[in-house]
């Protein structure tokens, strides 16, 4: 099954959920290789995660504090 550009895809059929989540898995594990090839990136992407740990600590921080 041609996508338009001469691309072949290798289903022979209607793509399926799984099909698509593949596709997506694929552009997430190019792009992952991209950042870490990036020095600049990596390093900017890594200071992010731990902003993103802090964020999700002080949110289930919150979380607790409500008593049921």
């Amino acid at each position: 099954m041609s996508n338009g550009v001469g691309v072949v895809r290798p289903y022979g059929r209607e793509k399926t959920d799984d099909d698509w989540q593949a596709e997506s898995d694929a552009r997430t594990l190019a792009n992952a290789a991209e950042i870490k090839m990036d020095p600049v990136r990596f390093k900017k992407a890594k200071e992010a995660i731990q902003y993103l740990i802090k964020e999700k600590q002080d949110k289930i921080k919150t979380f607790k504090s409500v008593k049921v």
